[in-house]
């Protein structure tokens, strides 16, 4: 398992609107509801290799991409300071062919990305599909 499909994981695994999740790399796919899907992945916004939002699609089997909605880590937790380069957003990058958040990124602002991204999401859920669904 490599940095991003971990974090991703750490994000999204065990959360209770998106069943069956799959996680590959940058990238995870789950059941929305009866009808729809839901993709989640790591993106650049600008700077190549330099991952700085999450972009959910919702996806209709028959129908194609219902929705797609872009997650700035930094409209969700801000940017920090630091005291060479002042306010600097939170990305993930790779630096000496490692991977790794430019800024330290606790468990809680990732609680709080994940939260805001589900918030979304769920919205497309069909509520009687969720009522009937069990969770581990």
């Amino acid at each position: 398992m490599d940095f991003y499909e971990k974090e991703m994981r750490t994000l999204f695994e065990d959360n209770t609107v998106i069943s069956n999740p799959k996680f590959v790399g940058k990238t995870m796919l789950g059941r929305l509801d009866e009808n729809k899907l839901c993709k989640l992945q790591f993106i650049t916004t600008g700077v190549a290799g330099k991952y700085t939002a999450i972009q959910s699609s919702i996806i209709s089997p028959n129908d194609g991409i219902i929705d797609k909605q872009i997650f700035k880590f930094s409209d969700i937790i801000g940017n920090f300071y630091t005291p060479h380069l002042g306010d600097v957003e939170p990305y993930m990058w790779e630096y000496n062919n490692k991977p790794e958040w430019y800024t330290k990124v606790s468990q809680s602002d990732k609680a709080k990305i994940a939260d805001t991204v589900l918030e979304y999401v769920e919205m497309f859920q069909d509520q009687s599909y969720a009522m009937g669904m069990q969770f581990k």
